[in-house]
């Protein structure tokens, strides 16, 4: 009844075919969740900003952020290395038009799929803002080839994703709306953490395990400070165009 973690087989598997226990592997595919994540990070943002520094901070956010302790035992979510390797895809094909990134967002969605059916759903959501945002009207035949792409793994998984519809219909499975509001997260879920936390455990009291989405300080910080630092600048240069 839960996600069929088929991706995390692609690293636990070939462990234990080398010989190592169920379990070793499995805490050896924990472990390296962690790390394939801040790399992909590190990957998307060194592409954006050209800027190893920045990268570096980035992918540490991302891969060892307190919201992964929060769903330490669910090794779906610590899985989540194919979105930014999807979007550094994106990124890539609106600079080049190259088929070859096409292709690599397509691997990085089966990827991100095979790993998490839960994050393939909220991505498709973020993917189609990135349109929306990057993306100009004239620009409609890359629209579709991006659309195409994207749909492609999605047709590769269907028969996973239609097994688990008739598992739901076979036994009744469904939310209501006041299971689905009681489950979710509201404004104090950014500052509520993990009790596993040394630093931040005692702030676990404010929302159960469900709803504990503390980014982290410093990753806060960090992204206050360089959206005021941004922002003057982008004002100091409008500034000074005006003026000359």
């Amino acid at each position: 009844f839960s996600d069929h973690r088929l991706g995390g087989s692609l690293l636990a598997s070939p462990l234990q075919w080398a010989g190592l226990g169920p379990v070793t592997a499995y805490n050896v595919t924990l472990l390296l969740s962690f790390v394939v994540c801040a790399v992909a990070c590190f990957a998307l943002v060194r592409a954006l900003t050209g800027r190893s520094d920045a990268a570096a901070i980035a992918g540490l956010a991302f891969g060892f952020n307190p919201y992964r302790m929060a769903h330490i035992e669910h090794l779906e979510l610590l899985l989540a290395f194919g979105m930014p390797l999807s979007l550094l895809a994106l990124h890539r094909y609106h600079e080049t038009r190259r088929v070859s990134w096409l292709l690599a967002l397509a691997v990085s969605i089966l990827l991100q799929g095979l790993c998490s059916s839960y994050y393939l759903l909220f991505f498709s959501i973020f993917m189609g803002l990135w349109i929306l945002w990057f993306m100009r009207p004239g620009e409609w035949r890359a629209v579709l080839a991006i659309a195409a792409a994207s749909l492609l793994p999605v047709a590769v998984l269907a028969p996973i994703y239609l097994r688990f519809a008739e598992i739901h219909r076979h036994y009744g499975f469904r939310r209501e709306g006041f299971e689905i509001a009681f489950q979710s997260a509201d404004v104090t879920s950014v500052l509520t953490a993990s009790p596993m936390l040394a630093l931040w455990g005692w702030t676990s009291a404010l929302n159960g395990p469900e709803k504990q989405t503390f980014p982290g300080f410093a990753i806060a910080v960090l992204a206050i400070v360089g959206a005021v630092v941004a922002w003057r600048s982008r004002r100091l240069e409008s500034d000074w165009t005006t003026r000359w």
